[in-house]
């Protein structure tokens, strides 16, 4: 199943984002080395303190997992010719939109990088992690000029 549809001609009427299941997967993959490293530990000493806290963070872990599989079902952005909603927000127009592109915030030797678009009738800037999304930033910046200039003519 495709997380999103992006053909080279955009003949869609409607794109549909969502959560990136690649991620998700990393995600548990990571969360089963914590917990066969919690055991391990477990079977080796005998300190209590220790055996808590990791499995403690197993079970944070497992919580998150959980929350993301609940979270790849929705919707997080939609356009359309009539304009671009997010998340379960209302749906504003093209002509409220603008200054759409990546930014990267780094953060000593780690970086994220954001999709952000302004929305001039809210005064407000709107901000997508794109390592969390199943579509490359560029792909969206082209998606929102390609429904921009359709939704004018």
């Amino acid at each position: 199943m495709a997380r999103y549809n992006l053909k080279p001609n955009y003949s869609t009427k409607e794109i549909l984002v969502f959560n990136s299941v690649g991620l998700f997967i990393l995600q548990v993959f990571i969360n089963i080395l914590f917990l066969i490293f919690t055991f391990f530990v477990y079977k080796i000493t005998t300190n209590y303190f220790l055996i808590f806290f990791l499995a403690s963070g197993s079970i944070y872990l497992i919580f998150r997992n959980v929350l993301y599989f609940k979270s790849l079902k929705e919707v997080q952005l939609r356009i359309n010719l009539r304009g671009v909603q997010f998340k379960n927000g209302e749906i504003v127009s093209w002509i409220y939109i603008e200054n759409e592109r990546v930014e990267i915030h780094k953060n000593g030797k780690s970086k994220v990088e954001f999709f952000v678009y302004y929305v001039k009738n809210k005064d407000s800037v709107i901000k997508l992690n794109l390592d969390k999304i199943s579509i490359p930033g560029n792909d969206l910046i082209n998606l929102f000029k390609y429904f921009k200039s359709k939704s004018i003519s």
